[in-house]
């Protein structure tokens, strides 16, 4: 199953966001430069986290984007919510006219299935979680480094 790119940028955006400084604004320009991310797109995905309510805007000097919640409060099930509503691996599940044979399909509710377990686990992962594991790779890497240099 393939990750919208919109959930994979807008999870990282938040990582992003929660490694900052408490209560910083952060400009969408810098993230989208850090994280790799298509800037117009970043503005857009900025627009569907602030309207859920993860993220806070401001304009002008010293503006940009910050979390409106703790990390442990935001899940990434919230987030698919927020910027996709869903992650139904097939057009049937969102649109059953769309289908000629989704009324006597057996695999339609195997993915409906699928959908639900993912988007359960999902529910279950903090971005905090994602933090820590953030903060133990950046560790490891920089001790491989200081390794590889001895």
């Amino acid at each position: 199953m393939l990750i919208p790119m919109k959930v994979d940028y807008a999870v990282r955006m938040l990582v992003f966001l929660a490694m900052q400084s408490d209560g910083e604004y952060t400009s969408t320009s810098h993230i989208a430069k850090q994280q790799h991310i298509p800037e117009p797109f970043l503005l857009r995905i900025s627009a569907d986290l602030s309207r859920s309510g993860l993220i806070d805007s401001r304009r002008g000097p010293g503006g940009g984007v910050r979390l409106a919640l703790s990390p442990s409060e935001i899940t990434v099930g919230t987030v698919v919510a927020s910027v996709d509503h869903s992650f139904s691996a097939m057009d049937c599940l969102t649109e059953p006219d769309a289908c000629l044979i989704s009324g006597a399909c057996s695999q339609r509710e195997l993915w409906r299935d699928v959908e639900k377990m993912l988007l359960r686990y999902l529910f279950q992962i903090k971005i905090e979680d994602l933090v820590t594991k953030q903060h133990t790779l950046e560790g490891a890497q920089e001790l491989s480094l200081q390794l590889s240099q001895n």
